[in-house]
């Protein structure tokens, strides 16, 4: 029986060095194929009338996933001994629920896209597995497999029609509907997407006389801030002059009566506010018990750069299998979001999916990912740049739907404070967190990078740099302002070719130029 199982999976004698392995299936299958590996695959499918072509498809699937995990160990300069000794792990990997799972969907799914994390998580949830090599790709053997179930699907008779009676069974009319989408996305392309689209800093509006920043990476110079929570505090709406308060309750922006319960509870919120110990940034948006965030910040206090930092650290990580398993960022610029013209059924997936932006993402995988927990977090910037209240509010109604469809991905929100309506997605579980301004140390760290990064002179870098250090201590109203991760980066373009203005006024007039002398209207 076992002989007849692995002649019928193309093996004759030893002919790998995770050959035993199969031997052991094919053992299982033949005492009892209900209950061994086949029936893990196929489940409920799994009937007298179908047993002996699943047995063949389970057989031919696994002997090509067991080759191409030895090819790529090969590859990967291993030794035969080395791979032999693997054994226990490699069939333990194949033990694990989600690799069964997945070479069943495989089979009775014709849209199934096979998750490389899938393979990267099981193999982590092996008891005493080895650490694979550096150059060793779970996205490669992922591919490759799932072009070689296809191959056996399709190459037999026998197993086409069992398949496609098995599908036929089990189909919807959801799958019906989504069988013409495209191709799945490629995370190694999206992530060079990313690179692409947000590595550079935004400077290309500035009068920088001549100076080529486009080649400042935003990895290269930036500086996690601190942050902290003010679910009940807002210090800037009420450091406003009374008259721009009533002007922005006028337009709708704030909440006359939020604003009046704050004014009342002004001094007891204030010191619990600054009681607390600041978090850095980072830490709180990596944080798994805060599943929905909102960062609130000043304008350029570097909302928009801590979003794509988060997202640029995923695409940048040298180790791509561990990049398959982290949180997968899916950034959207809610101004973009706003301006696409969808008349209906507009959401963030579909927006992914249908609008021509850098990143069209397929519907069906993304809605896979999105169902699993902690494989997604959605990064949403810029709520206040959608100006238009009516319109704002139907972004908001959109992220309320969103966390309701898929309430196991993370969602990071970034607003300014005049604009941002708490009690909208208080019901959603949104916690509020407010941006810190840089403190000196964080500043003299941005002056480090930034005048090592945009100076090929080392020692003009270092004058340079010590006299803004010095402005920026002997002023202090310019001292205030350095906080700002915006200001501060105005201050040392300004400080390339003059000594910064020690007045508050000066310097914005100084600002202003740099911002506007070059505008282009067009743009």
């Amino acid at each position: 029986m076992i002989e007849g199982l692995l002649i019928g999976w193309g093996i004759k004698g030893a002919w790998s060095a995770f050959g035993p392995v199969l031997e052991n299936l094919a053992q299982g299958v033949a005492e009892d194929a209900a209950k061994s590996y086949v029936g893990k695959c196929f489940g409920s499918v799994l009937s007298p009338l179908n047993k002996k072509p699943l047995t063949k498809a389970i057989g031919l699937a696994v002997k090509e996933l067991l080759k191409l995990l030895e090819d790529e160990l090969l590859d990967a300069d291993l030794e035969t001994c080395e791979l032999e000794a693997m054994r226990d792990s490699v069939a333990g990997f194949l033990e694990q629920n989600a690799v069964q799972q997945a070479i069943g969907s495989l089979f009775l799914e014709p849209d199934y896209h096979l998750d490389p994390a899938i393979f990267v998580k099981a193999w982590q949830d092996t008891p005493d597995a080895p650490t694979l090599p550096e150059d060793f790709s779970w996205d490669r053997i992922s591919k490759r497999f799932s072009r070689k179930v296809e191959t056996i699907r399709e190459d037999s008779e026998e197993l086409r029609e069992t398949f496609i009676r098995l599908c036929s069974a089990r189909d919807s009319e959801e799958q019906r509907k989504l069988r013409d989408l495209p191709p799945e996305f490629d995370l190694d392309k999206y992530a060079e997407a990313l690179v692409e689209r947000f590595a550079t800093l935004s400077l290309d509006s500035l009068d920088t006389d001549g100076v080529a920043y486009n080649a400042v990476r935003l990895w290269n110079v930036f500086v996690p801030q601190s942050i902290r929570e003010c679910q009940n505090y807002r210090p800037q709406l009420l450091e406003l002059p009374k008259e721009e308060q009533q002007c922005l309750i006028a337009q709708g922006e704030v909440d006359a009566r939020e604003l009046e319960q704050l004014e009342r509870e002004r001094r007891d919120l204030r010191r619990a506010y600054f009681d607390q110990t600041p978090r850095p940034v980072l830490e709180v948006c990596a944080d798994q018990q805060l599943p929905r965030l909102v960062i609130l910040g000043d304008p350029g206090s570097g909302k928009s750069s801590l979003l794509r930092y988060l997202a640029l650290e995923w695409a940048r990580d040298a180790d791509a299998n561990r990049r398959y398993t982290a949180p997968l960022p899916l950034l959207i610029e809610l101004r973009d979001y706003n301006q696409w013209p969808c008349s209906k059924g507009k959401g963030f997936v579909s927006y992914l999916h249908h609008a021509r932006t850098w990143h069209r993402l397929n519907q069906r995988t993304l809605d896979v990912l999105l169902k699993t927990k902690g494989r997604v977090v959605l990064l949403l910037d810029g709520l206040d740049e959608i100006f238009d209240p009516k319109e704002r509010e139907q972004a908001i109604n959109d992220i309320h739907r969103f966390s309701n469809d898929y309430p196991d991905t993370r969602i990071i929100l970034t607003s300014r404070v005049v604009g941002y309506k708490a009690q909208r997605l208080r019901g959603a579980g949104f916690q509020d967190f407010m941006l810190q301004d840089l403190d000196e140390e964080q500043v003299e760290q941005f002056l480090t990078l930034w005048h090592e990064t945009t100076f090929t002179d080392t020692d003009e870098a270092e004058r340079k740099r010590e006299r803004l250090v010095k402005a920026i201590k002997d002023s202090r109203p310019i001292k205030l302002l350095a906080g700002n991760p915006l200001l501060l980066t105005l201050m040392a373009i300004i400080n390339r070719y003059q000594e910064l203005p020690r007045d508050r006024v000066l310097l914005y007039e100084k600002a202003a130029e740099l911002l506007l002398q070059q505008w282009d209207t067009e743009r």
